[in-house]
């Protein structure tokens, strides 16, 4: 028991020394001590050229992210488009995106090519002579000192992460154990997350992207002439036929909107009227039938004028 509560405060000791051991070498690596040369960045490819003019000695060390966009007008967006890719392949690069469409009724294609940085202008003005060129925009980042500063952490993270496995392999006990790995862990993280940076670092350096959008000629649209208006008695002729048949279509066309409304009131009108001529009849008996005035089978006849 008394063995445990020395190796506790012992292994304490230890994480506290090798993590201020893990800063001090973050520091030293990120500055240089005085009176020190400070360390030379990694060899990169040779620079492209600026404007087709040699690059400058020191820009062929140093670590800078070319991306480019430009926009063409050409004579056939399927043919250009073919030809991009190609200009993408000779390079040594390879398309990374594409997506074809019409905009303003005119066809589109706009690519994202990635080549190799040493060849980035070369392959811009390549791209340039496949139509006539509307808009170019050229940008550049630097990032040689975001390179050196993630090399000089990965490279003390890797030495913090062997000291905790040592410590790891010297370890007695579940409690220790236990510690160790959950710093081992977290360093190992961190080591992992470093290297991702520089991977995608080193992408960007090494391959530059150019997005070019190409745009195909409108398609044309032919006008039918416009024909005159006729006249005469034929033209005329024509004019009522059509305002004929559209009258009659009108009057068609409310009948059948006005029809079952016509069915669902005749039913019980003509059944009214039916009905009271019936109680008519019923009530008048035969005689009600003759005309007022008339004269009876019996009556007698009103005498005519005696002859003298």
């Amino acid at each position: 028991m008394r063995t445990k509560w020395i190796v506790i405060p012992l292994l304490a000791v230890a994480l506290t020394g090798c993590s201020s051991a893990s800063s001090t070498s973050d520091r030293d690596a990120g500055a240089p001590a005085a009176g020190a040369k400070a360390p030379a960045p990694p060899a990169r490819d040779a620079a492209p050229p600026v404007n087709g003019a040699p690059a400058p000695a020191d820009l062929a060390t140093r670590s800078i992210i070319y991306t480019g966009t430009m926009t063409l007008n050409v004579a056939s967006m399927e043919t250009a488009a073919g030809e991009a890719a190609n200009i993408a392949e000779r390079a040594r690069g390879f398309v990374g995106g594409e997506q074809r469409g019409t905009g303003r009724g005119a066809p589109t294609a706009t690519m994202t090519l990635r080549v190799p940085s040493a060849v980035f202008y070369a392959t811009v003005t390549e791209l340039a002579k496949l139509g006539k060129e509307e808009t170019r925009e050229i940008k550049t980042e630097d990032v040689t000192t975001a390179v050196v500063d993630v090399d000089a952490r990965i490279t003390a993270q890797r030495a913090s992460v062997l000291r905790i496995r040592g410590l790891l392999d010297k370890a007695n006990g579940l409690t220790e154990i236990t510690s160790i790995e959950a710093e081992l862990a977290k360093r190992e993280g961190e080591l992992a997350s470093l290297e991702a940076r520089k991977r995608t670092l080193d992408d960007q350096v090494a391959l530059s992207t150019i997005t070019v959008k190409l745009v195909g000629p409108a398609p044309v649209v032919v006008e039918k002439p416009k024909k005159e208006p006729e006249t005469g008695f034929v033209a005329g002729l024509k004019t009522g036929w059509k305002g004929f048949t559209g009258i009659l279509n009108v009057a068609a066309t409310v009948f059948g909107a006005l029809l079952p409304f016509l069915v669902v009131v005749a039913v019980p009108v003509v059944g009214l009227l039916w009905w009271r001529r019936r109680n008519r009849r019923a009530r008048g008996g035969p005689g009600a039938l003759g005309a007022p005035g008339a004269v009876g089978a019996g009556a007698a006849l009103p005498a005519g004028p005696t002859e003298t």
